[in-house]
């Protein structure tokens, strides 16, 4: 391995590797917490594919210890949208690798709906047009 000069051996490591995620860390050493919530939010956007509909105004994702707290904002309550989370809710448990508590929160908002209102990571946001006033 050629010699980079001001890093170290194991920085050097990491320079030439070919595994990106090697690279991306550079050998940053993540949380157990961290790995945990990244592997749960991609897992519910994976289920969440197909299944969002113009009534949808935001979905989010809160991981306390094991247990997951899926959140549907919904623009009016409906029996379709109420299928499509129960859907979305059966298929993101089947993506787990293990029996975890799932919780799946829905709440029919209206339309306004701030960054401040949506509990923990978000995952999907309605586009809305801003309003000349």
């Amino acid at each position: 391995m050629p010699v980079i000069s001001n890093v170290s051996q194991q920085e050097q490591r990491h320079l030439m590797s070919d595994d990106p995620i090697d690279i991306t860390l550079r050998g940053i050493k993540p949380d157990r917490q961290l790995h945990y919530e990244n592997y749960q939010v991609v897992s519910a956007v994976q289920a969440l594919w197909g299944a969002i509909s113009p009534n949808m105004v935001a979905v989010s994702i809160n991981c306390v210890g094991p247990e997951v707290n899926l959140h549907f904002y919904l623009e009016v309550d409906s029996p379709t949208d109420r299928e499509r989370i129960d859907d979305v809710a059966s298929d993101f448990e089947a993506l787990q690798l293990a029996n975890i508590p799932i919780h799946v929160r829905v709440s029919a908002i209206g339309k306004k709906l701030t960054l401040e209102q949506i509990e923990g990571r978000l995952l999907y946001r309605r586009y809305e047009a801003a309003v000349a006033g």
